[in-house]
């Protein structure tokens, strides 16, 4: 996969042209489209929502106080519809029994547990479904939910909070302090903050200045202190049960407060009156969440690193433990566009609008329909963001470049998955897998049998299908977490392995794939190729990934003993209009099975060349020389499945 400068990036499409796929899948129609698209999350203590792309608002989780919303008191293992919010919602967020939401209209809406008056509709009843805050006439830039609590930014950058307040104590000297916390059950004013731009609730409330300084406070009684070394320069603040986070304009995070389990994340327990570096993140972070006693982050690649007390598996981890620094969450280094986190639960927003949760799962609150806790990320139901997602394209080890040297091709058209893993065998020597057909069997998930083939040598002249064998050696799966990232495992000759993939993007810029459609008025060629007329040659292909004009090519054919064997124009340049042209490679390197792959015994050598001379958007001629023979074949997609994808 990639260019040939360093070590390669070999992995493409291919086309194992067989007649007995053809006539299986052609009227494979795609699925209904009932999956919703994520474009935020809130959690609470049990429960988690979405935002999404509709601007409706689905729940799932603990029910017990309504803060599911749905008019029930029922808990609920995967989303439903809160009440009366189906469009219309520009912002959400949950305290420990409530939600919030902000509508485009400037109303804020709350439901759930109400003891301390945090729904703000003037009274301390659990509401079941959405109820408007009272006393709230000022425009309204931002929410804010928290414990018992509830803010809002309104125009100005004044804050109004209602709910708990602070704790009042008095003493008569005959024993302990009575303590108790005050209520307000309609928006009061917060002393002293001006300026704000975003605000974070929990026990305290912290908020985040124009000028880039963060306010605190225990309690909306109390009036908001500077916090020491926080005087400018921060993006971002959240705020958890006992300790505090911001995100500095560097990419840093900087946290304060109670480490009893390691949640300030600089290697060591204890309590930090000011804020202290954590360990490894003093800068290439974009968000920040906190919850009871753990931490995650949200780096520019779009990975996540948590810390913390894991008792459910809060920061990805499948048992007990404490974790004083950051550690990458598997299955979430890359792909991630948002975080958010409960109090013992981590949920994540895919690139793709998905939504993916972890930790504590008594109530359902993960949303994989159990109530099983899970120390890797777990699939929200109905929340994948890929009802329409098209996985056609040339994949490789994520994250991006960390296994250089072998690839797999899809194509996908219809609900049909057609792959084909390019590595090497036990010698050494290419060697490639084909999956011609999968099975769905899951929320984008794809299944089906590996087989090896051995046909003529790519220069016979005829060719002669006839001699095409192929021979089952294995299964594979493709998982998808969204629409460019996933897990591929696979089970050949004894040895199962899983490995995170990712799209290789070589150029822009990069097509978008849909089911259906039409070509552009400038056709893209990415997509499976054989010879036309189709069936004409089975048992070779082509598979072409067309980035920018740059066109990324894998000649599936055999060598002079029959063995499958792989050549790659891994950067042909465009030379005339629908003209590409580039050196052909053949590889070696690390068997398919190696327990550590090391790209440094990967060989590529130069082998000849290819052109790709296109005649209109599914048709075109295939001319190449390699070994001194030279020949030109006209070629056609391969369209498997209906409906075909079509790149633009």
């Amino acid at each position: 996969m990639g260019t040939p400068s360093a070590v390669p990036r070999l992995s493409s499409r291919v086309a194992f042209l067989r007649l007995l796929l053809a006539a299986a899948f052609f009227l494979v129609a795609p699925a209904a489209n009932s999956q919703a698209v994520v474009s935020r999350l809130a959690a609470g203590l049990d429960h988690t929502c979405a935002l999404t792309a509709a601007g409706g608002v689905q729940c799932w989780g603990s029910n017990a106080y309504g803060q599911v919303g749905d008019n029930s008191a029922t808990d609920r293992l995967t989303p439903v519809d809160v009440a009366g919010l189906s469009s219309g919602i520009v912002a959400i967020d949950a305290g420990l029994y409530h939600t919030c939401a902000l509508t485009a209209g400037d109303r804020v809406r709350c439901w759930g547990g109400n003891e301390s008056g945090q729904l703000g509709d003037g009274t301390v009843i659990n509401r079941h479904a959405p109820v408007d805050v009272v006393a709230l006439s000022e425009r309204v830039l931002a929410i804010s939910a928290g414990g018992g609590s509830s803010c809002a930014i309104v125009a100005g950058g004044g804050v109004k909070c209602w709910g708990s307040g602070a704790f009042r104590c008095s003493d008569a000297g005959l024993g302990p302090p009575t303590c108790s916390r005050s209520k307000y059950t309609t928006p009061e004013t917060v002393p002293g903050l001006q300026g704000a731009r975003a605000i974070a609730v929990w026990g305290w409330y912290c908020a985040l200045t124009t000028a880039g300084s963060v306010n605190c406070a225990n309690g909306i009684d109390l009036s908001p202190e500077d916090v020491p070394g926080l005087s400018s320069g921060v993006k971002s603040v959240a705020v958890g049960s006992y300790h505090r986070c911001a995100l500095t304009a560097a990419g840093g995070i900087k946290c304060w407060g109670s480490s009893s389990g390691g949640q300030i994340g600089d290697g060591s327990y204890g309590y930090r009156d000011s804020p202290v570096d954590v360990d490894g993140l003093t800068s290439g972070a974009i968000a920040i969440a906190t919850g009871y006693a753990h931490t995650c982050a949200l780096t520019a690649e779009g990975g996540v690193k948590c810390w913390g007390q894991s008792l459910y598996g809060e920061t990805a981890t499948e048992s007990a433990t404490v974790r004083t620094v950051p550690v990458d969450v598997m299955g979430l280094r890359s792909g991630i566009a948002a975080i958010e986190i409960g109090s013992y639960h981590t949920c994540a927003v895919t690139t793709g609008g998905g939504a993916r949760c972890f930790g504590y799962n008594l109530f359902g609150q993960l949303g994989d329909g159990t109530t099983i806790p899970r120390g890797t990320p777990v699939s929200v139901a109905g929340l994948s963001g890929l009802a329409k997602a098209n996985f056609h394209g040339l994949w490789w080890k994520s994250p991006a470049g960390a296994e250089s040297g072998w690839g797999v091709s899809l194509a996908h058209h219809g609900e049909i998955l057609f792959a084909v893993w390019f590595t090497y065998d036990d010698e050494g020597n290419g060697m490639w897998l084909v999956m011609p057909t999968s099975a769905k069997t899951g929320e984008a998930t794809y299944s089906g049998v590996l087989y090896r083939t051995t046909g003529p040598p790519f220069d016979a002249d005829p060719w002669n299908s006839a001699r095409v064998a192929a021979g089952a050696v294995g299964t594979a799966t493709f998982a998808f977490v969204d629409a460019d990232n996933g897990t591929f495992t696979y089970s050949v000759g004894g040895t199962t392995q899983s490995k995170p993939i990712t799209r290789q993007v070589f150029s822009s810029p990069v097509p978008t794939c849909v089911a259906g459609g039409t070509p552009g008025a400038t056709p893209n060629y990415q997509d499976l190729w054989w010879r036309s007329p189709p069936g004409s040659e089975s048992g070779w292909g082509v598979h072409i990934t067309h980035q920018g004009d740059i066109l990324f090519a894998a000649w599936l054919t055999y060598d002079s003993s029959g063995k499958g064997l792989w050549m790659v124009m891994p950067s042909g340049a465009r030379v005339a209009p629908a003209t590409y042209s580039g050196t052909l490679y053949r590889t070696t390197g690390p068997a398919f099975n190696a327990a550590s792959w090391d790209p440094e015994r990967v060989r590529i050598a130069p082998v000849g060349t290819a052109t790709f001379a296109f005649s209109d958007a599914s048709n075109g001629l295939f001319t190449y020389s390699v070994g001194g023979v030279a020949q030109a074949k006209p070629i056609v997609r391969q369209v498997f499945a209906l409906p075909a994808t079509v790149c633009r």
